[in-house]
């Protein structure tokens, strides 16, 4: 008798847990929000009607519809204003340029940097360097951001000496740190 009431009372609790399970999953709100999406309607047709008149004989349409049935005039250029020099094949073979570092020297590196005072040289060169390229970074930045973005901030910056000015200063503090970084990579005491 007490092992029947025993059953009935764990199969009612399990009941109840599943019944509020199920309330619970079919009462909560979904976690991603509902997309209704709208179709996309169909593009109209253009207006562009054919041109009238024979275009095999030089007519054409420019982009914006209209027709022209005779060709262009031709555009004078004078042999003064035509460089020879585009036109030569360039006689300089050009070789791919050797990155690799070679074996004895990154063994003579991790040698080196078992030495404590070359690992403390090291360090302070690799901070150094550090700072070096994040002024690099920071310069190319603000000679980006003298760019202009639209054509109207091109047109009005075009022939401005105050903006040729600052672009030439930002482009030339960018130039110097690169050198600087450079001279500096040569300094490295694990490659002494």
């Amino acid at each position: 008798m007490f092992g029947r009431k025993y059953w009935i009372g764990l199969i009612v609790f399990l009941l109840a847990i599943v019944g509020v399970s199920l309330y619970y999953l079919q009462t909560r709100p979904p976690k991603d929000p509902v997309v209704i999406i709208k179709p996309v309607e169909p593009l109209p047709k253009s207006e562009v009607k054919a041109p009238v008149g024979d275009t095999m004989q030089g007519g054409h349409v420019h982009a914006d519809g209209t027709f022209h049935a005779a060709p262009h005039a031709p555009v004078e250029v004078s042999e003064a204003e035509v460089s020879a020099d585009g036109q030569r094949v360039p006689d300089v073979q050009a070789a791919p340029a050797n990155t690799q570092v070679d074996a004895a020297t990154l063994e003579s590196a991790a040698r080196r940097l078992k030495d404590p005072d070359v690992f403390k040289a090291w360090r302070e060169w690799s901070k150094e360097a550090r700072e070096l390229r994040r002024k690099h970074i920071q310069a190319a930045g603000e000679s980006v951001a003298l760019l202009p973005t639209t054509e109207e901030e091109f047109e009005r910056i075009k022939n401005d000496p105050e903006w040729q000015r600052r672009r030439s200063e930002a482009l030339h503090k960018t130039a110097e740190i690169y050198t600087r970084m450079k001279a500096h990579e040569k300094e490295n005491p694990l490659l002494q």
